[in-house]
């Protein structure tokens, strides 16, 4: 019976891989959308409240401020998370 050539012992073998599957076009464009939710969902929902905040307290801009602020330093969170788990 013949040696069976993947495991054969020779130092010219190289090894077989397996090609890493392609992103399709689907779940790239569902990664652009979920970036651009995540977006507006934090600064909608931070800024909104920094801007409750303001007129509850009857002040200039500044909470309005805060709050865009914090939701943007979210989404750089939220995008940073993302890129890192893939």
């Amino acid at each position: 019976m013949a040696p069976n050539p993947i495991t054969r012992s020779n130092p010219s073998f190289k090894t077989l891989t397996m090609p890493q599957p392609k992103e399709s076009k689907s779940q790239s464009s569902f990664k652009g959308a979920e970036v651009g939710i995540n977006l507006l969902t934090s600064l909608f929902i931070a800024a909104g409240l920094g801007y409750g905040l303001d007129v509850w307290l009857e002040t200039t801009p500044l909470f309005l401020l805060m709050g865009f602020a914090l939701g943007f330093a979210s989404w750089l969170r939220t995008i940073y998370k993302l890129i890192t788990s893939t």
